[in-house]
């Protein structure tokens, strides 16, 4: 069977951590409140970390790892894509310049961007 070049690569929408953690607290019968209680967060930040209105710091990321078995860089990985997918230059360098400064490029402090336009 030879290559049809005439076949178009479709462009598939980008997942992020958020998406991965609510498949995997799923199909282990957990909730996202059982996660929230064992990251000693708020559960409404944990809603919002779900809905992709806040993202969590890589420490949480490692503990997320050791609770449901899901990779850290991998979530990592995930939400860096889909965010780089989804926001707009200016807020690309604006995330980029806390990177810098941070050890852990802790998203969850940027209340500026504007998360309805994604």
């Amino acid at each position: 069977m030879a290559l049809n070049r005439k076949n178009k690569i479709r462009n598939y929408s980008m997942t992020s951590a958020a998406d991965t953690i609510k498949e995997t607290l799923a199909y282990r019968h957990l909730s996202a409140d059982w996660l929230a209680d064992m990251l000693q967060m708020d559960h409404e930040e944990m809603n919002k970390v779900l809905r992709r209105e806040n993202y969590l710091t890589m420490d949480q990321l490692k503990q997320v790892q050791s609770l449901i078995g899901v990779s850290a860089q991998l979530l990592r990985k995930l939400d860096s894509n889909f965010l780089e997918h989804h926001l707009t230059p200016a807020e690309l360098a604006k995330i980029e310049k806390l990177e810098q400064n941070s050890t852990d490029a802790d998203f969850e402090n940027i209340d500026d961007l504007d998360w309805d336009k994604l």
